[in-house]
C-alpha cells in the first residue's frame, strides 16, 4: 500500500471535527480552552502547526489537505526515524495507524512490549534492534492496543463510549 493510501485510511477512520469532553487531552489548546479536534489533529498537534493557540473556528477549518500534511511530518516520517520501520514492513501501516491514535510514548511501550525489548517508553537502539530482529508482531500489537483502550477506559469511564470503535480499528490489522 503506498503512503498515500496510508495516509488517506487513517485519514477516513478519524472523521471530521469533534469537540467531546471526555478527549479533554486532544481537545484542549495551550490556554486550557476546549477547542475540538479535527481529522485526528489535535488542539496541541494544531497549535504547533499555526504558532499560537488554536480556536474553535481554527481546527473547525482544517482541511484534509492540511490533515494529510501534518500526517506524513509528524506521524508517517516519525516511524521510520523513530523506529526504524520502512514501509515494506508488514507492520508499517498498523504503526502509522497507531502513531495517529495513541500518543508516541504509548506506541513506543507497546512496540516494545510487542517486540519483547525494555519497556520505558524512549524508541532507542535497543528499540530499533528488536523490531528490525522481531519480524511480523501486528497481532500483538493488536492485542497491545486493546489492553491500552481498557486502560483509559478504566482510568475515564466516560470514554468507555468509544471502546466498540476503537478495538474495531485495532482488530482491522489482525492477520
Amino acid at each position: 500500500m503506498s503512503i498515500d493510501s496510508i495516509v488517506d485510511e487513517v485519514l477516513s477512520k478519524e472523521g471530521g471535527y469533534q469537540n467531546h469532553k471526555a478527549d479533554a487531552r486532544g481537545n484542549t489548546n495551550s490556554l486550557g480552552v476546549s477547542v475540538g479536534t479535527n481529522h485526528g489533529i489535535s488542539a496541541p498537534v494544531w497549535e504547533k502547526v499555526i504558532g499560537r493557540p488554536p480556536t474553535v473556528a481554527d481546527m473547525k477549518n482544517i482541511t484534509k489537505d492540511q490533515a494529510r500534511a501534518v500526517y506524513r511530518r509528524d506521524y508517517v516520517d516519525a516511524v521510520t526515524k523513530r523506529y526504524g520501520i520502512k514501509e515494506d514492513n508488514p507492520i508499517f501501516e498498523q504503526v502509522v495507524d497507531m502513531t495517529v491514535n495513541h500518543s508516541p510514548q504509548a506506541v513506543t511501550s507497546m512496540l516494545q512490549r510487542a517486540y519483547g525489548s525494555k519497556v520505558d517508553g524512549q524508541p532507542g537502539p535497543n528499540t530499533r534492534a528488536a523490531i528490525a530482529a522481531g519480524g511480523d508482531r501486528g497481532n500483538a500489537l493488536v492485542d497491545e492496543r486493546s489492553k491500552y483502550y481498557e486502560q483509559l477506559i478504566r482510568g475515564n469511564p466516560d470514554l468507555g463510549k468509544y471502546r466498540n470503535g476503537w478495538h474495531n480499528r485495532a482488530e482491522s490489522f489482525r492477520r
